[in-house]
């Protein structure tokens, strides 16, 4: 037996459709190998061995499973960290006998729980704050503390400005919607800015406009019409007037054709005609 690999620790993301996760290190005892569940929170939540997962593999030099249970999947649910972590016990059981033949098992077996043990406190240390190699006193708690107080006001002051930022945006966006709003429905009449007014207001103008040139035209009211055409400048009466009927249709008044010489016409229906009226030969 050897122990080839130097991990000590696997940590998954969990997904609540998977139920099987791997860890790549010898243990020789389900009890070895501790289980638990880690938030973006940093609070650590154990499993208990049996009630939510159970483990195979063991013994393995690649290491083996760790299968959750209908209650650790509900605990771990999705987006975790699910840590697996080589968790020994720091005792020394082998006994040599005296004049035995040497048991080459047995004491493979103790060389590698003591690497084993290494291990983890290895990979324990690699997640401590460690004072630098030039110091011979440990580090003082208060000064420790005082790190660990630091480090709480920096992740808090963090989150307020992510708060605020996240409440500056929303105000921004509810101002956004609400001005809209404004330049799309405010009242006819009332201003959204610098004298300018929503589109339903222009809207009713338009249509105040309209009505008031169709009343216009339905009372007769004197048109200007094309000379070059015949017509002239009067009343809804007079013959050449373009007015509006009792049907809302636009029609000439006394309107002959062709127009005849008589009355400032060419008499005619063709240019040939015309200039034959008119006494114009064509060159």
């Amino acid at each position: 037996m050897t122990i080839s690999s130097p991990l000590a620790r696997a940590v998954h993301l969990t997904n609540e459709a998977v139920t099987d996760y791997a860890f790549p290190f010898k243990v020789f005892k389900d009890s070895e190998l501790a289980v638990s569940l880690v938030g973006q929170d940093s609070v650590v939540v154990p499993l208990a061995l049996g009630l939510d997962y159970t483990v195979s593999g063991l013994g393995l030099d690649q290491g083996g499973t760790v299968h959750l249970t209908s209650a650790g999947q509900e605990k771990a649910g999705t987006d975790l960290d699910l840590v697996l972590l080589r968790n020994m016990d720091f005792t020394q059981e082998t006994d040599y006998r005296p004049h035995d033949i040497f048991p080459a098992e047995t004491h493979e077996r103790a060389l590698d729980i003591l690497t084993m043990i290494c291990q983890e406190l290895r990979e324990m240390m690699g997640r401590a704050i460690v004072a630098p190699p030039n110091l011979d006193e440990p580090i003082q708690y208060a000064g420790l503390e005082a790190l660990l107080t630091a480090s709480e006001e920096a992740l808090a002051l963090a989150q307020e400005a992510a708060n605020t930022a996240q409440e500056v945006v929303a105000q921004a966006v509810t101002e956004a919607v609400t001005l809209a709003r404004q330049w799309a429905a405010n009242p006819e009449d009332e201003e959204v800015q610098d004298e300018l007014y929503s589109a339903f207001h222009y809207a009713l103008q338009a249509a105040k406009s309209a009505q008031e040139a169709a009343d216009t035209l339905a009372q007769g009211a004197p048109t200007a019409t094309n000379d070059s055409l015949g017509l002239v400048k009067g009343v809804a009466d007079t013959p050449g007037m373009v007015s509006v009927n009792n049907s809302g249709e636009m029609e000439v008044n006394g309107w002959e054709s062709p127009w005849p010489l008589a009355k400032g016409g060419t008499g005619a229906e063709t240019a040939a005609e015309a200039r034959t009226n008119l006494g114009a030969s064509r060159n």
